[in-house]
């Protein structure tokens, strides 16, 4: 998300539901010029979402990378999440870097890690490092995509079973039906950046957008870059681009996609940029706000609906919600006593079925062997998720 995030954007994300996250050149239009200007104008986008939300945003901190041990422009972003008390980070690189680590957790900073070129062992010991999520990112992603072609679907369930640190997806998700999919494999969260470009207050181009509208998934370039593979809408810029890689002119081909993602996504020029995004662009239809695109991936289905299940110890109670609409006492249950059930609710945790939590705890009841009913805070919930 390099230079299409800005404090307006990460805070109706946030407002919405989601995390925002500021990424490189949040809110600009140009580079910075310096290690020192790029924190003054991060210090400046900050104090802007806080103006704008009191919910959580996270930061991007990209680890050294190449073997160095630390950068001028880390330390420069470490010093305004300090001062700023900023408490929580998207941390980006190769591999964990000990030394950020360390310092980020003495000042209580969360640290959700995301490798750029991820493998079932690297992100196993990224979680021995320490460090508190992992943003599990498969090839399907936009940006800068792995060297490791491996699918996100392919990825995610390997680490949900090899980590106890929750995982969150990436790459390839654009709606509710790809995050249903993510917390099925053991996911607990989802991490995208190509559908929320195409929102009201993404700062990406309008002719940006449309042109991520337009796209269809078999039309995307991808070549070599010097991070990674890099994926683009077929711009001229990203023909040539391909072209001199091919030709074995990895250095020309960088004047074309070096400068692109500002050229491309942030200004709209679509001969002379590049935008890349994820291959699953090509399902996009149309620019929401990003209330709606969170709306859209919370909001339980109508098979959501039909069926919740509770554990209480051995008594499994299953809930028949069969019609949409105003709720019927359409519940099946075991005899047991009210007083049971409440007890037992109170020990034992819901058994998620990839719906978020507000719509299992509607799941919460009192039965009896005569009578079954919701109480009425769950009659109104539940109508209002219908």
């Amino acid at each position: 998300m390099t230079w299409v995030t800005s404090a307006e954007f990460v805070a109706a994300v946030s407002n919405a539901g989601g995390m925002g996250v500021l990424g490189p050149n949040a809110g600009q239009t140009e580079k910075a010029t310096s290690a020192e200007d790029m924190a003054d104008r991060l210090t400046q986008e900050i104090r802007k979402v806080k103006a704008l939300t009191n919910k959580p945003f996270a930061v991007n901190y990209i680890f050294p990378m190449g073997g160095a041990t630390e950068d001028p422009f880390t330390n420069a972003v470490f010093d305004v999440l300090v001062k700023e008390n900023v408490k929580n980070v998207i941390a980006i690189g190769l591999n964990v870097v000990d030394r950020e680590l360390k310092r980020l957790k003495e000042q209580d900073i969360k640290v959700v890690y995301r490798d750029l070129s991820p493998t079932v062992e690297k992100l196993v010991e990224a979680e021995k490092s320490g460090v508190d999520a992992l943003i599990v990112t498969g090839y399907e992603a936009g940006g800068h995509m792995s060297d490791y072609k491996i699918s996100t679907f392919s990825l995610v369930p390997q680490i949900t079973s090899l980590v106890k640190i929750p995982v969150i997806a990436a790459g390839g998700i654009i709606d509710g039906r790809g995050a249903k999919a993510a917390l099925s494999m053991g996911a607990e969260g989802v991490y995208m950046g190509t559908r929320f470009i195409v929102t009201k207050e993404n700062p990406a181009s309008m002719e940006t957008k449309k042109a991520i509208i337009k796209v269809k998934s078999e039309e995307f370039i991808e070549f070599k870059s010097g991070t990674g593979h890099l994926r683009t809408i077929p711009t001229e810029a990203g023909k040539k681009a391909l072209e001199l890689i091919n030709l074995g002119k990895p250095a020309e081909a960088y004047k074309y996609y070096g400068e692109g993602f500002k050229i491309g996504m942030l200004d709209g020029d679509l001969v002379n940029g590049t935008v890349s995004v994820s291959e699953s662009a090509g399902g996009i239809q149309q620019i929401l706000t990003c209330q709606e695109v969170i709306d859209e991936i919370v909001k339980p289905s109508d098979e959501d609906l039909k069926i919740f299940f509770l554990q209480f110890d051995t008594d499994q109670i299953r809930i028949n919600l069969i019609q949409p609409g105003p709720i019927q006492t359409n519940i099946v249950t075991k005899a047991l006593s009210e007083k049971a059930i409440e007890e037992r609710a109170q020990q034992v945790p819901i058994k998620r079925l990839g719906q978020s939590q507000e719509v299992a705890n509607l799941a919460l009841f009192l039965a009896s062997d005569e009578a079954s009913y919701i109480t009425g805070a769950h009659h109104e919930l539940m109508e209002d998720c219908l």
